[in-house]
């Protein structure tokens, strides 16, 4: 008893001391990644049953954030002359740009601003899928597609759509799944390209199940980063989430949190 005795009480004060340490920090400001009238489920949407913002993607980051010991403010930003997510994007890394915030979330770009300074661990990787119309035959390989007219959910400035339309010369580039699911309806599509867990949510929100294909092929994908800039004194904690990411990746841990908020979306779609 005399030895534990002392050993607990310096454990209690040095939990204290990191937790009154952590608290003490200034919030990093993080840019939200979706506004009222852009929704990305299940990464991030609103809900408005109970009246605030939540997703995949919000609860991996408040997670890491916490374990690394790091308070985080996210910051919202409206604009309903932004119709589309890359745009909303675009903004998001103009503001981080002038300091009005200290992080975003982005996706590898063709061309990298060198005042970047990107994490090294991905948040999480985005796996493709396809949904086809009735007529076609069952896809089973990429190369199926390129005699037929489709649409890729993707930013026109990634790595990832330069690599489908090098390998689909009919592809287009959108960033409006209902406008592509209208076109798909219409005929005026054959397929469309985009992450698979998008898909699943829009298909089962708007009863499509059954009347388009939901391919099983992966169609490989992309990666979301944590980025700020190299002049941001935030950047040195970029290493101590990256390592949290890393464990919750090798854990099973972020799919895992993907899958429950699809489902938590599509169980409550009176909410959003």
């Amino acid at each position: 008893m005399t030895i534990k005795k002392p050993l607990t009480v310096f454990l209690s004060c040095l939990l204290l001391s990191s937790t009154t340490q952590s608290d003490s920090q200034a919030p990093i400001k993080l840019a939200d990644m979706s506004s009222k009238n852009l929704q990305v489920p299940p990464y991030t949407w609103l809900d408005t049953c109970e009246k605030e913002r939540t997703g995949s993607m919000r609860h991996i980051i408040n997670r890491s954030f916490a374990k690394a010991g790091l308070p985080i403010q996210w910051v919202s930003y409206e604009n309903a002359a932004i119709s589309n997510y890359q745009q909303f994007q675009e903004k998001q890394y103009q503001r981080m740009l002038n300091g009005e915030i200290d992080m975003i979330v982005m996706t590898p770009q063709k061309e990298t601003n060198p005042l970047l300074q990107i994490g090294k661990q991905p948040l999480y990787k985005v796996k493709y899928g396809v949904i086809t119309t009735n007529t076609l035959p069952p896809i089973t390989s990429i190369k199926q597609l390129s005699n037929y007219h489709g649409s890729a959910l993707t930013s026109s400035k990634s790595l990832a759509s330069a690599k489908l339309v090098a390998l689909l010369p009919k592809l287009v580039i959108a960033d409006d799944f209902l406008l592509s699911i209208h076109r798909l309806s219409k005929g005026e599509l054959d397929y469309i390209i985009g992450d698979r867990f998008v898909l699943q949510s829009f298909l089962k929100r708007l009863g499509m199940n059954g009347e388009v294909n939901n391919n099983d092929l992966v169609l490989g994908g992309t990666e979301f980063y944590l980025a700020t800039t190299k002049d941001n004194p935030y950047k040195d904690k970029l290493p101590a989430i990256d390592s949290v990411l890393r464990q919750f990746q090798k854990q099973g841990y972020t799919e895992h949190v993907h899958q429950t908020y699809l489902n938590k979306w599509i169980s409550t779609k009176g909410c959003h």
